[in-house]
């Protein structure tokens, strides 16, 4: 399972903006650590090759004060949860980005009711809609970004009943006008570059792939 897997399940374990039970959201959880562990492993262990190169192409040793320093730096917080955006956004450098969408995602699932109340059955036409997309050919597209939607049961000022759907970009409401346009803009650029199939690929890959998109915005 790919870190763009971990967090589609982590989003699916929610479904219907509530949790069937605490050990669900700590699944949830869990699944979201471990796409900061990732990360985190990728950009330490870059950093560590950037350190020691500079020596090893000049054959001197690090002083005690280049390694004191050096190690002040990547001592990144241990789990998601220990991430504070004051104290670590600097830290984590061009990474931080990603690492901000992993933040706000978990305070918004932390945040969620644990109930283990029927699902709705909103949340069963979901659940069917997913299961009929699992027999859908995969053309290989994958965002770099994570979309879902909260359906709510409204009454109108009139009594009128009416469904709301909210939309959410990686934890963030946003409007379904933005996630049309960026979905368009994503499988124009996918499409224009041979439809590669992305299935196998890391979320650092895709991300890349899209780079061009964030310098064009």
């Amino acid at each position: 399972m790919n870190n763009l897997d971990r967090i589609n399940k982590a989003l699916e374990l929610a479904e219907g903006g509530f949790f069937a039970s605490k050990a669900a959201q700590k699944d949830a959880l869990d699944l979201l650590n471990t796409v900061y562990s990732s990360i985190r492993a990728t950009y330490h262990d870059g950093l560590c090759d950037q350190f020691w190169s500079q020596f090893e192409a000049t054959d001197v040793e690090p002083t005690f004060e280049d390694r004191q320093s050096f190690f002040d730096k990547i001592e990144f917080p241990y789990g998601l949860y220990q991430v504070r955006e004051a104290k670590h956004a600097e830290m984590f450098g061009d990474v931080w980005a990603q690492i901000k969408e992993l933040v706000d995602l978990r305070a918004d699932l932390k945040a969620m009711e644990i109930s283990p109340k029927q699902v709705s059955q909103k949340a069963l036409i979901a659940q069917q809609e997913r299961k009929t997309a699992g027999y859908v050919k995969d053309n290989g597209f994958r965002a770099n970004v994570n979309f879902h939607n909260r359906w709510h049961d409204c009454v109108s000022v009139l009594g009128n009943d009416f469904i709301r759907v909210d939309w959410y970009r990686t934890g963030k409401r946003v409007s379904f006008a933005s996630v049309c346009a960026e979905m368009c803009q994503m499988v124009e650029l996918w499409e224009s570059k041979g439809m590669p199939n992305m299935k196998d690929w890391s979320w650092e890959q895709i991300e890349g792939f899209y780079s061009e998109l964030k310098v064009a915005a």
